[in-house]
């Protein structure tokens, strides 16, 4: 869902370095007052912003035996 995310958009660099740390989603959202479906969607949309869509980075290549 878009929209407004005060909380979760003020927690996320707060989130990111606790799942950087190796933490799981269940404790960093206990900890931050946060579901662990919400915790979720913070590192989802991080992981959106690293990398273009599949389509426009990958290729197919074929390798034949000399």
């Amino acid at each position: 869902q878009t929209g407004h995310r005060p909380k979760s958009d003020r927690l996320a660099p707060r989130v990111l370095a606790l799942v950087a740390e190796g933490r799981s989603y269940r404790l960093i959202g206990r900890e931050l007052g946060l579901s662990k479906n919400t915790v979720a969607d913070i590192v989802k949309r991080h992981r959106a912003t690293l990398l273009p869509p599949v389509a426009d980075h990958c290729a197919v290549v074929t390798i034949r035996p000399a």
